[in-house]
């Protein structure tokens, strides 16, 4: 079978796979994935689609008017949640299984939100791809019940992205995105603080033209990833000193840059 007709027999699989569910709550981050499966879910459902975004100080400044704005040219429906995981300890403490604890706390909130209104199932977007890396959060996605509909289609993130272009969401080349706490090192408490000031970091560095960048923090400053071109384009600005005196400005004591690039962030 050609790449493009197997895609098309996963994408009706979906389609099968969400319209039996009746009635289904999604949790919805505005990212490619849970796009897609909001798309769907919509589409196969009506009002019996119901999308939960988790609004937390671990997303990045405009995650949430993105989600907002997505969910509406979707036309489905969106329950906005507030949601701290710094009142959690074992999130706060910052182990090497941070993930699992934060999507569990997250997916347990869904799952009591969606009974009482009367969703008998939760959904989220892991894709065939994220079955095959090291996520924590999937095991808390286990533990709980929660369906994945599109790793269940067999649908890796370029094929999720193929069909997101083909149905006209604007998500379909939308940069893999992770929560600030990423970028703190296991083992150092996760404050406000910390990623306030990992948001502002990023903030110049897209501003300064380099988009798609992490500053991941270190004992006393930061070390910078840059996007595929990003090394190039810094060398050929002479920007190496521009950033680092933006930064410092930030507290950033020490800056390193990481000579190994970001790659797939459209992965």
């Amino acid at each position: 079978m050609e790449p493009e007709a197997l895609t098309q027999t996963k994408y009706q699989l979906l389609r099968e796979k969400i319209k039996a569910q009746g009635r289904l709550a999604i949790a919805f981050s505005g990212g490619v994935d849970s796009s897609l499966l909001a798309k769907v879910c919509h589409d196969q459902l009506g009002k019996g689609a119901l999308l939960l975004f988790a609004d937390s100080p671990l997303l990045p400044d405009g995650t949430r008017q993105e989600a907002i704005a997505t969910a509406q040219a979707i036309g489905a429906r969106l329950l906005v949640v507030d949601f701290d995981p710094l009142a959690a300890p074992e999130f706060v403490v910052n182990p090497p299984d941070r993930c699992y604890h934060c999507k569990r706390l997250i997916l347990t909130r869904f799952l009591a939100l969606a009974g009482e209104l009367g969703f008998t199932a939760l959904a989220e977007g892991t894709n065939l791809d994220d079955l095959s890396r090291d996520r924590p959060g999937l095991r808390a996605v286990a533990e709980l019940g929660v369906i994945s509909p599109l790793a269940a289609a067999k649908l890796g993130k370029a094929e999720i992205r193929s069909i997101s272009q083909a149905l006209g969401l604007s998500t379909w080349d939308r940069p893999a995105a992770s929560c600030l706490a990423t970028r703190i090192p296991a083992g150092r408490p996760v404050t406000r603080q910390a990623l306030e000031l990992v948001e502002r970091a990023e903030a110049v560095l897209t501003e300064l033209g380099y988009q798609g960048s992490r500053a991941r923090l270190t004992e006393d400053g930061c070390r910078l990833e840059l996007a595929a071109g990003g090394l190039g384009l810094m060398a050929d600005r002479g920007d190496f000193i521009r950033v680092r005196e933006r930064l410092r400005g930030l507290g950033l004591a020490k800056v390193f840059l990481d000579l190994l690039e970001r790659e797939g962030i459209l992965s």
